[in-house]
């Protein structure tokens, strides 16, 4: 369908308002405002227009202009592209930053010159910016107030009053006047809004939300959502065009990755979650108690989800109990030099617990020993299993964690000890963390959990080690932000 011909005005002037894409935030500092004029007064020498009022809000333009040579669409088609171009540049970005045409009113008479005059400048009182007019720094409205010399044209709008005085009076009087109004219906402010994206994730600006990974950003809009801040809201103030009711039904279109098994989440259920623990850390122990009669010293230490308060569930499959076995010592197997021998025993030893509890047998995958699914006889039938890590710290306090590279032959598989994270002053960290930012850590942990199953590789990222990158991240933003 044809666009519908934009109407003529009288007057030859108009009222432009230019919009962010989906409502985005245009401007992110003070540079973005300065730039934007300085296009807009290099526009007005070329294209021979002039400039009555102007204001500059977050999300969007209000432009009052008069033309005769040039049309307005080539004007703002002009304006639009430097702008964007420049804007893209700077932030790193591509696409789209304004939406669709830009809006323009006819200005046909001079009454109505004067209602959009005054509208166009209090716009920043009525979207809560200012409390007295004037105050708003990017518009025309120091241009009358102070009859300074500028690029603004005000000898077009002065003349519509008797004297100075009355036009101010007229500009600071209270107005309710409506012209082609910008909606913008929100529960939350876009300061408070912007507050709560500034405090959950790392994004301080659009461009910073842009540049995230896909997984990474998905998993921030949907914890923002669960804030309170609106999916057109967040849509505008992140610059992510957002259509789906759901966030993880985006993410369920993935090739490979099943649409209940798209993302962790926190288990809320104390109840299941004691009696379900309770049982398999029984079965922990009763190995550490097996190995014991092989010659293998091994302590039990639960890896970050249980002991913290976060057990994660991956939608409708089972909930994972993630333990580490420490190995300090073991007679007739060398540790080190051969983690294969270590590795089998373990498993025999676990597999003799198992069944003699009426369990299957476990799985040996690359990075955990790992029990079949078992539920509860009675309540929660959430299914659950045991992931056990091996891991061995050396004398310098480094820890290493076991891992079987599968080749698809037993024979020509190899085992080796892979060193991870640093876990240095990790219990200090945690204190200081505890319990002002800990509600940082957990959603920092979730996402990380999120972005690794996103990726598919779980079995190379455990969750002990999404659990040390989060506290570490956590606390070095908070201990940065305290220097």
């Amino acid at each position: 369908m044809p666009r519908q011909a934009r109407k003529k005005s009288a007057l030859n002037i108009n009222h432009i308002i230019l919009r962010g894409v989906n409502q985005q935030i245009i401007f992110e500092d003070e540079y973005d405002y300065q730039q934007f004029i300085s296009i807009l007064r290099y526009y007005k020498d070329i294209c021979n227009f002039r400039v009555y009022a102007y204001c500059l809000m977050n999300n969007h333009i209000h432009l009052l202009i008069g033309h005769t040579s040039t049309e307005p669409g080539m004007i703002m088609q002009k304006i639009e592209v430097k702008f964007v171009r420049w804007y893209n540049q700077r932030y790193q970005r591509i696409g789209n930053l304004f939406q669709d045409r830009y809006k323009s009113e006819p200005v046909n008479d001079l009454g109505h010159l004067k209602t959009i005059f005054r509208y166009i400048h209090q716009n920043p009182l009525h979207a809560g910016l200012e409390t007295i007019p004037g105050t708003y720094f990017w518009s025309s409205y120091h241009a009358y107030a102070d009859l300074e010399a500028s690029f603004i044209d005000i000898d077009k709008i002065l003349s519509l009053f008797q004297s100075h005085v009355e036009c101010m009076n007229y500009l600071n009087s209270n107005s309710d006047e409506k012209c082609m109004e910008h909606h913008s219906s929100v529960h939350l402010s876009d300061v408070d809004a912007l507050r709560i994206i500034q405090a959950k994730t790392s994004c301080n600006s659009p461009s910073d939300f842009q540049r995230l990974d896909l997984f990474t950003r998905n998993q921030y809009l949907q914890l923002l959502k669960h804030s309170g801040i609106s999916v057109r809201q967040l849509s505008r103030l992140t610059g992510i065009l957002l259509y789906y009711n759901d966030l993880a039904t985006k993410l369920s279109g993935r090739r490979g990755i099943r649409k209940e098994n798209i993302m962790y989440k926190f288990v809320t259920d104390k109840v299941y979650l004691k009696e379900s623990y309770r049982i398999c850390a029984g079965m922990v122990n009763q190995l550490v108690q097996n190995l014991k009669g092989r010659g293998i010293q091994a302590r039990m230490a639960v890896a970050g989800s249980k002991k913290r308060g976060l057990v994660t569930q991956n939608e409708r499959e089972a909930i994972d109990y993630d333990f580490n076995l420490w190995i300090e010592e073991a007679q007739n197997i060398d540790i080190w030099n051969d983690p294969r021998q270590l590795k089998t025993t373990i498993i025999e030893s676990f597999n003799e617990i198992l069944v003699r509890n009426d369990w299957k047998t476990c799985d040996d995958s690359t990075s955990v020993i790992t029990t079949k699914k078992v539920q509860l006889e009675k309540g929660n039938k959430t299914p659950f299993r045991i992931d056990l890590c091996i891991v061995r710290e050396d004398d310098c306090g480094n820890w290493y964690r076991l891992i079987h590279k599968k080749t698809g032959n037993t024979r020509s598989d190899q085992y080796c000890w892979e060193q991870g994270i640093s876990i240095k002053d990790l219990n200090s960290k945690e204190k200081f963390l505890k319990p002002a930012h800990w509600m940082k850590v957990r959603e920092t942990y979730l996402v990380k959990k999120n972005m690794h199953l996103s990726r598919q590789d779980t079995d190379r990222h455990s969750s002990y080690n999404c659990y040390i990158e989060a506290i570490n991240e956590v606390y070095a933003k908070v201990h940065a932000g305290n220097k």
